[in-house]
């Protein structure tokens, strides 16, 4: 099982604030049946450069590699005008899948321009955006699945987190998705070991008892990048 959302590299954003915690966040993430992890810590554009970003990404991983645990190096790219700057983007994407984890500005609304510059990453740098938790936007909640649609026929794919499925007050929503086929990943989007700690255990239980299926092995979705990514 992969999890495709993690923000367990060390002091690299608001995720693990040091090795104790990362190494912390792994030892759960195993328990809980996760054997390989994409590192998706946030990126911003317009406040340091791909290479920068890679650099300190780099040394954040040589502190919790030998862990014993399979991890893959990636990003949480936060969208902007800022990252056409770049001739490649490859750095940032999942390793050698040609996709990308991106995130979508949380506003009220999102207008022309926002779609434009997802198609620009798809044409510009051949790279397949999967939007990172795309029910938690506002857009996405006011307009359900006409926005859903609107990013699938673009070209991308859509990442659902799991604490959607295990709240109450989302769960609903989120089965809805899931039933509709509009869920083609999860991720934990763990940060660490208190409000945002990874729950796969109960997330399982949950799918088990809704779908009555290993959801796993017979759901029809992804929890990884290993999927013909």
């Amino acid at each position: 099982m992969f999890d495709l959302h993690t923000h367990i590299l060390p002091g690299m954003d608001d995720g693990a604030k040091d090795v104790a915690e990362a190494s912390a966040l792994i030892e759960l993430l195993k328990m809980q049946g996760v054997e390989t992890a994409v590192l998706t810590p946030h990126y911003h554009p317009y406040l340091e450069s791909v290479s920068d970003f890679s650099e300190r990404r780099r040394l954040s991983y040589e502190s919790i590699k030998d862990c014993g645990f399979d991890m893959i190096l990636a990003s949480e790219t936060y969208l902007s005008e800022s990252l056409f700057s770049n001739d490649s983007i490859d750095e940032l994407a999942i390793s050698n899948t040609g996709h990308l984890l991106l995130e979508l500005p949380f506003q009220e609304k999102w207008g022309s321009s926002v779609f434009r510059q997802i198609g620009r990453i798809i044409t510009k740098y051949n790279i397949k955006p999967i939007i990172a938790h795309a029910e938690r936007y506002e857009p996405v909640q006011i307009n359900k699945e006409k926005e859903l649609k609107v990013l699938v026929d673009l070209g991308c794919r859509l990442q659902f987190n799991i604490d959607s499925f295990i709240d109450r007050r989302t769960r609903s929503a989120a089965m809805k998705y899931f039933r509709r086929g509009w869920v083609d990943f999860v991720g934990s989007d763990c940060h660490n070991l208190t409000d945002r700690r990874p729950r796969f255990d109960e997330f399982q239980m949950i799918m088990k008892k809704k779908m009555k299926c290993e959801y796993q092995q017979e759901c029809n979705y992804d929890t990884g990048p290993n999927i013909n990514l």
